[in-house]
């Protein structure tokens, strides 16, 4: 898909959830739950592609009998949450807390259509590191005698941990500002991935193309420098 038509997708995309959010909320006002004790939880979602997992199944049961991402889970709850998702796959968190996607979630905090939010869903990090990108933190297995301690690039590695950590610092710092501190922020963690070589339903691998590229070839040399 060109760019261009490609940024018109996204805008496209957001707008047609935030219209259903507001549907939802309306529905919530007309049936006196919004905000009741055991009502429904709203929630703003940013993050990459664990919220937005680029499937046209995604958001109903597909023909994997599967969801695909958390948001497409949550919604499946006895206790449905009200979601205004501004996730899109594939961003880094420099993108995600950058001031375009800042601007998105500071409108929609403030748009009262939006109701008020209960708390924040956030998912970030992955894409800063995982990816093609992922050969630029790694050394040459040959240039640190093939030992996998080695194999990651401090200096490098360390200043992408460092751009990671300001965009949560400054997710903290917008959450306080526009909804207050005692609003809690939700993410999640990763769990050690194994570099197989294989993608997840259309899409990957995100590890073993680079450690391939810098030599490091050997699964368990490969499996110990993701732990």
């Amino acid at each position: 898909m060109p760019l261009p038509q490609a940024r018109q997708q996204i805008i496209a995309d957001l707008a047609q959830r935030t219209l259903r959010h507001q549907e939802d909320i309306q529905n919530a006002l007309f049936s006196g739950s919004l905000g009741q004790p055991g009502s429904p939880l709203n929630l703003l979602a940013d993050g990459d592609s664990w919220f937005d997992y680029p499937l046209d199944e995604n958001g109903r049961w597909g023909m994997w009998g599967k969801h695909f991402d958390v948001i497409a889970h949550l919604q499946t709850l006895s206790s449905k949450p009200l979601i205004l998702n501004l996730a899109h796959y594939g961003d880094a968190t420099t993108t995600e807390l950058g001031y375009t996607r800042v601007k998105k979630m500071t409108d929609a905090i403030r748009n009262p259509a939006n109701g008020p939010f209960d708390a924040i869903l956030f998912s970030g990090g992955g894409d800063d590191v995982a990816g093609d990108q992922f050969c630029i933190w790694l050394n040459d297995a040959a240039s640190v005698q093939n030992d996998p301690t080695k194999a990651l690039n401090d200096a490098r590695f360390n200043a992408v941990l460092d751009l990671i950590k300001a965009s949560y610092s400054d997710l903290v710092g917008f959450r306080n500002d526009e909804l207050g501190p005692e609003i809690p922020i939700f993410v999640h963690g990763y769990d050690f991935a194994i570099p197989s070589g294989e993608g997840v339903y259309c899409f990957g691998p995100w590890l073993k193309p680079s450690l391939d590229y810098c030599g490091w070839t050997d699964l368990a040399q490969a499996t110990q420098i993701v732990h």
